[in-house]
This record gives C-alpha cells, structure tokens and sequence, in this order.
C-alpha cells in the first residue's frame, strides 16, 4: 500500500462471541492503536460498540469475507485484521489469502493444525513476498505454552548449554463455564477434517519423533495428582513443533512434549479424571451451545488457570515454569492476550519479515513483557 493505512487493525467478526469480547478488551485497555470494527451487518456491529462502552465514533465496516470486492476494500484500508471468525477451514481461508497477497497483517485465534499446515503451504511465500506477517493461534491456544517452553528452554540452555528433549505441561483451570459454540464448531470442523497422521507432521515435512499423546487418566507421581488427557493437547503440540521448526529447532529435533489436565489427588481426583477423560471424548457430541453462545460473564470474570511445564533430560536435568492466567482461558484471557500480540506486532515488530509465524517465534520476550503487563499473566522459571 503506497500510502498510510487508515486503521492499525480491524477486529474482524466483531459481533460474534468473541469479537465482542475482544472489542470490549480494546475499549477497556484505552488502547493507543486506530481500530476498527468489521462484520456483515452494520446494526449489529453498532450493537457491539455501544454494549462494550467504544466511543459513538468507532468505524464500523460492513465487510463479508466471500464478497471479494468488500473484503479488498477492507484490507486497504488497515495494516492488520484481527479475524474471530471460526471455524477458520470453513470461513477463514480467504481471508488469509487476501491479506497474503495484499501485504496486510493477520492475527487470529484459531486452533486447527489441519487448516494452518494448509494455509502455510498455499500462502508462506506469498506473504514472504508481501510482507504480510500471518499469525495463527495468538490466544491460550497456544500462547501460554509456546511461551513458557520458550524461558523453560533459555534457561536449560544457559544452564547446560542444550535444550531438554521431554517437555510436559500440566494444566488447572479454577471455575469457569465450558467451550463456547464457536470453539466446539472449530473443534468438531476438525475432526471431521479426516486422520491428522502424525500430530506434528510440519509443512517442510519434519515429523521428529513419536509424540506421547494420553488416552487414559494417570497418577503424576511428581505432583502428587491425577490427571487426564485434554482435548487441547493436540493444537499445543503442532504450535509448538512448528514453533521450534521457526527457530531453527532450538528446541532439538528430538523434542516430545505431553499434556493433561489436573484433576486433583486422592480418590475423588481419580474419579474426577475417569469423568474428565469421559467428557473429553463425549464433547463434540454433546454441546448444547450455538455458535455465538458462551460462558457468561460472570462465570468468565471469575475463573483462572495455572500451567505447569516441566522439562527433563538426562543427568537429573529439570526446569519448570508456571504460567497462571486470570479469566477464563479461552474467552477473557484469550481476548486479553491476542489483544497484547496486535499490540506487540503494530507497535513492537513493524519491521519483521514476512511469513507466517507464531506469536513466540515472532515477537519472543517482548510479547512475555506485555501479557504480564497488561493480560494478567505471570511467568515463573525454576
């Protein structure tokens, strides 16, 4: 674009679930950027600004992804969207080949490996070409993790001169309210995707070694606690491999990495992982939520989250960092973290190459620096 964009970024599907919650999380913040707001129905994004408190003079763009002379007319006018619009395979994919090839900015919130490994091999060096920065799963999926990964591994590394091959996290979540309809639509477009392969298959196609991925609850004996498996743990680990393929396998081409949910000790912690492990398999089929229906927020306000990750290697090698998180994680806290990664990408990184990346490969300790600042995360390494 020859000349300056109007806007820094444009919060795309703003009148869904999560836009609105992120739209409310940019009004909160006072951010400095130029936003705006986008969707395809003029009165419900006017909704929106006024039911999140944005100033009567917010823009709203009345923009549909399918209609290819709209969504041009959008991008011109910005540097970065910030799409909520999910399932991404079904309603994301040309967006993302717009903004490739126009140059602009794309950050979403997306957790579906299929699609991101298919996006990387359509559009990779078109947006090098570009200049576009594409910035897939800049939330709790997968953020906190590739983070905490990230200072666990700089810390072996000054410590032992390696990194550590075995990473595994452990994840409690304090409250909260379930998935929304618009993860459980992301999750179920997913699975009906078709057989993955191996879960960090990359697009150079480096798959590394067989990748532990629990089935069943267990006894961390470490920690003292049950645990079970968590139907996450697959978008954390492609984020992560593909995160150490961008740093040039920092991390060792040998990395495993496992995660699970606690559930507590003692008998009614097993119990409760046999009923988890049971949820986890049952929950595409049961959701009663539509899309654009999710926790409310009160029971979002209220809850928190602390991952554990531990990495081991031989010779009684060990690091641990905790990452905790206020709100819910995949709605307040996620709104509050993709919010610092646009910030951290406008304002921090204006310069970095194009391609398409992840929020720690990206914008690495800074990104750190300002979700501690302004997201409600907290980092630890031991």
């Amino acid at each position: 674009m020859s000349e300056p964009a109007e806007f820094d970024v444009v919060i795309w599907g703003a009148s869904g679930y999560v836009g609105r919650i992120i739209a409310e999380t940019f009004v909160a913040r006072r951010s400095p950027i130029r936003w705006a707001l986008a969707g395809r129905n003029l009165a419900r994004l006017a909704e929106v600004r006024d039911a999140v408190g944005a100033p009567a003079d917010t823009p709203l763009l009345v923009a549909d992804a399918a209609d290819p002379a709209a969504l041009t007319a959008t991008l011109d006018r910005t540097r970065t969207v910030l799409s909520a619009v999910g399932p991404y395979q079904v309603h994301g994919s040309g967006l993302v080949a717009a903004c490739a090839e126009r140059g602009v900015d794309y950050v979403d919130l997306s957790g579906e490996p299929r699609w991101a490994r298919r996006m990387i091999e359509l559009h990779e060096d078109v947006a090098r070409r570009s200049g576009a920065r594409i910035v897939f799963s800049a939330a709790f999926d997968s953020v906190p993790f590739e983070l905490g990964v990230q200072l666990l591994q700089e810390a072996a590394t000054a410590r032992w001169g390696a990194p550590l091959p075995a990473v595994r996290s452990r994840v409690s979540v304090v409250a909260g309210d379930g998935f929304s309809g618009g993860t459980i639509a992301s999750l179920a477009a997913e699975r009906e995707a078709g057989p993955a392969g191996s879960p960090v298959v990359l697009p150079a196609g480096f798959a590394g070694p067989e990748q532990p991925l629990p089935t069943k609850p267990a006894f961390d004996d470490e920690l003292g606690v049950w645990v079970a498996p968590w139907v996450l743990a697959p978008i954390t680990l492609w984020n992560l491999h593909w995160s150490n393929a961008l740093r040039g396998f920092a991390w060792g081409r040998d990395l495993t990495y496992e995660e699970m949910v606690v559930t507590g000790p003692g008998p009614d912690g097993r119990e409760t992982a046999a009923a988890v492990t049971a949820l986890m398999a049952d929950l595409l089929d049961t959701n009663t939520r539509e899309p654009g229906e999710g926790p409310d927020r009160a029971s979002g306000d209220a809850a928190s989250y602390a991952i554990q990750l531990i990495g081991a290697g031989g010779e009684d090698r060990r690091v641990s960092t905790v990452v905790t998180g206020q709100g819910d994680p995949g709605y307040r806290s996620s709104a509050r973290i993709i919010t610092e990664v646009v910030h951290a990408l406008v304002e921090d990184r204006p310069d970095a190459a194009g391609g398409i990346w992840t929020p720690g490969a990206l914008l690495g300790g800074r990104l750190v620096d300002r979700l501690e600042a302004a997201a409600g995360l907290t980092f630890a390494v031991s």
